[in-house]
């Protein structure tokens, strides 16, 4: 089996992901795909809310990258939600008896970051970086150690310990704190439904799910949570508000 980061951090521009991730070679196809299935099985009430999603991805090498490493396959999984209501739970009843525990540990610290809104601030992003400069093949004693800042754990607990970057306003919308303007688009968010009353009636951890179940398309979904007018659906009004997942 070729070494992959299986807690991993994604480079975006101006951000952040988080990514989950399996590798074996390809004659090993069969062992991912059960792998997958297991994945997806792991909660079977959110896998059957989000049928329609791809959360667990199958990824195939199209060729030899050179004359010796073989063809990979790999899993990736990315949905911020699924990670945080199926993957962490998931991985928090373990017993670890590996370094791993070291970069899921690293891994989820950065979810829980992201969780406020803190990746979205220069500070948090740069911490991020140092955090991302120490996981994985880095850690091994076969390579040099990065040069990090001594007190980065400091950092770390002090902004684990600081205030929400994120601020959710009587609309429904979340301020970004460190940006000083609205988070839009799909972003990091719950989508709440609520009716003529007032009275929530449902939750949907994405906008494309809640797109889904009105049959409307995301764009929708996004002008409605942007503009605060109501939806009609079924000849009944409901109001569409972001909260923090």
């Amino acid at each position: 089996m070729k070494e992959k980061d299986i807690f991993c951090l994604k480079k975006i521009p101006n951000s952040i992901g988080l990514e989950f991730g399996v590798g074996q070679r390809i004659s090993e196809y069969f062992v991912i795909e059960a792998i997958q299935q297991y994945l997806l099985i792991l909660s079977g009430v959110y896998v059957l809310k989000h049928e329609n999603s791809k959360l667990v991805r199958i990824n195939v090498d199209k060729k030899e990258k050179n004359t010796k490493p073989k063809r990979m396959t790999s899993i990736a999984v990315k949905d911020f939600n699924y990670i945080k209501n199926v993957l962490i739970p998931f991985f928090d009843k373990l017993t670890w008896f590996s370094k791993k525990l070291l970069d899921y540990n690293d891994w989820k610290i950065v979810y829980s970051f992201m969780s406020e809104g803190k990746h979205l601030s220069s500070e948090g992003l740069q911490i991020i970086l140092l955090i991302n400069a120490r996981m994985n093949t880095r850690r091994l004693s076969t390579n040099a150690p990065p040069i990090l800042p001594k007190n980065l754990n400091k950092k770390i607990k002090d902004l684990l310990n600081a205030p929400s970057n994120f601020e959710v306003h009587d609309t429904g919308k979340i301020y970004i704190k460190s940006r000083g303007y609205y988070l839009r688009g799909r972003g990091n968010v719950r989508i709440l439904v609520f009716n003529n009353e007032n009275i929530l009636i449902n939750k949907y951890n994405s906008i494309k799910n809640c797109a889904i179940f009105f049959k409307v398309s995301t764009k929708t979904i996004q002008r409605r949570l942007e503009n605060g007018k109501p939806l009609w659906f079924s000849n009944q009004k409901f109001t569409l508000k972001r909260d923090i997942c």
